[in-house]
Parts: C-alpha cells; structure tokens; sequence
C-alpha cells in the first residue's frame, strides 16, 4: 500500500507536501522518504495556490524540510 501512496504523493508540489504529512503517520511517513530522496526543488510552483504574503512561510518550510530530512538536497531550479 505505501508503494502507491509514494506513487501519488510524486504528483503533489512541495507545500502540498507539507501540509498533507500532518494527516496521518504512514503519509508522515512517505513524505519524509520524499525529501530523503529530493535533489531539486522547481522554484516556479513551489508556492502555487498560497497567498503572496505566506510565501516566504511556504519557501522557509520547504526549506526546513529540505535541511533536516535529506543531505543531498542543494539545489534550486
């Protein structure tokens, strides 16, 4: 079951991300091997769909998750 939960959660942009992995532990779960995994962040829809004045809570959170869940994560595009 968790291959096809990694399989959607693929699909969901990095806020998305965040916010879904409060819903239960096995998408806490998965979504931390996402940003295990994560090289590269695309930074023209990291914050789609949020509002201009909580950008820079949705970068700092994308952020946060980059810096103490993955080690090869550096890079922006």
């Amino acid at each position: 079951m968790e291959d096809a939960w990694r399989c959607v959660f693929r699909y969901f942009r990095a806020a998305e991300r965040i916010r879904y992995e409060r819903v239960s532990k096995l998408w806490m779960g998965v979504s931390r091997e996402y940003w295990k995994q994560l090289v590269s962040i695309d930074t023209n829809d990291l914050c789609v769909g949020i509002p201009a004045k909580y950008w820079s809570n949705c970068v700092g959170a994308v952020l946060g998750k980059m810096h103490c869940c993955s080690e090869a994560s550096d890079a922006f595009i």
